[in-house]
């Protein structure tokens, strides 16, 4: 594929928002959000779920867009090597993999919507912010510590989606 400006500035945006939605949202499992289940004196799981709910507030006002920009960029380096598909025959294999990394990108949203809505919903229910309603929470401790549980793997599996775009994205790009 020609190496224009353009093309060049799609990719750096594709690859690298597709990296960073990725980074941000496995990073989420892996250190902020088992964070909240770790015990201490204070501990409470309505508050743990409060705390998650900030955390899922801020993520879904953020990656949404972000993964959108980088999909966005990742289809139109695809439509740019199905146009020259007749110049150079690989380009049918880089409008494969640039569409690949847009879908990936973008499948968060899907994902979330289809399969993490129900977890997020019962958490969202657990998130209480007054000591009366954090006392009634608090007598069903492992359901919410469950949830939570469920939500850090399901939100790790759905960080693979934009890691697995950057991938592709990458590989289409160097090779």
């Amino acid at each position: 594929m020609s190496s224009g400006t353009g093309i060049r500035i799609a990719q750096a945006l594709g690859i690298s928002g597709s990296a960073f939605v990725a980074g941000s949202i496995i990073s989420i499992s892996v250190i902020s959000a088992p964070v909240l289940l770790t015990p201490t004196s204070f501990f409470s799981t309505a508050h743990a779920a409060l705390q998650w709910k900030h955390l899922y507030t801020r993520g879904a006002t953020l990656m949404p867009p972000l993964a959108l920009v980088a999909s966005l960029a990742h289809f139109y380096l695809a439509w740019k090597a199905h146009t020259l598909e007749s110049v150079i025959s690989s380009s049918r294999s880089l409008t494969r993999l640039y569409m690949t990394a847009g879908a990936l990108t973008i499948g968060i949203v899907p994902w979330t919507l289809l399969v993490m809505a129900p977890t997020n919903d019962a958490l969202i229910r657990k998130a209480v912010d007054s000591p009366t309603e954090a006392a009634v929470a608090s007598s069903k401790t492992y359901e919410t510590e469950d949830l939570m549980e469920k939500w850090i793997t399901l939100n790790f599996v759905r960080g693979l989606f934009p890691l697995a775009g950057t991938v592709a994205a990458l590989y289409a790009t160097l090779f």
